[in-house]
C-alpha cells in the first residue's frame, strides 16, 4: 500500500469519527465515501462495519439502561446474518460501478431535506 493510500485511509477514518461524535452516526457513510479512492470495495466494506460498531460500542454505557433485549433482537440478527453475506456480494460488482452508485448515494443521502426540529 503506497503512502497516498495510507494517507487516504486515515483521513476517511479522522472524518468518519468526526461525523460520527458530531451526529452520532454516519461513520460508514464518511469512510466510505473517501475510502473507496483506495480500498477495494470488500475491503472499504469490512473496515466500515467494524469501525461502525466500535464507534457505536463506546456509548453503550450511556444508553445501557434502556437497552431491551427483546426490541434489540431484531436489528442485530439480521444484521449479524446480513452484513457478511453482503460484503461477499461486493466481489461480484464492479468496483468503478460501485464506487459511482456510492458517491450517487452521497449526494442524494446529503441533499435530502432534515425535518427534525430542536427540542
Amino acid at each position: 500500500m503506497s503512502t497516498d493510500h495510507i494517507v487516504i485511509v486515515m483521513f476517511g477514518a479522522l472524518s468518519g469519527g468526526f461525523v460520527s461524535g458530531l451526529a452520532e452516526f454516519g461513520t460508514g457513510l464518511v469512510a466510505m465515501g473517501i475510502w473507496l479512492h483506495a480500498l477495494p470495495p470488500v475491503v472499504a466494506a469490512s473496515i466500515v462495519v467494524i469501525c461502525s460498531v466500535v464507534s457505536q460500542v463506546q456509548t453503550i454505557p450511556t444508553v445501557w439502561h434502556a437497552i431491551q433485549p427483546s426490541r434489540v433482537l431484531p436489528f442485530v440478527l439480521p444484521g449479524l446474518i446480513g452484513v457478511p453475506i453482503g460484503t461477499q456480494l461486493l466481489s461480484c460488482l464492479d468496483p468503478n460501478t460501485f464506487r459511482f452508485g456510492m458517491g450517487i448515494f452521497l449526494l442524494c443521502f446529503s441533499a435530502f431535506p432534515c425535518s427534525v426540529e430542536p427540542a
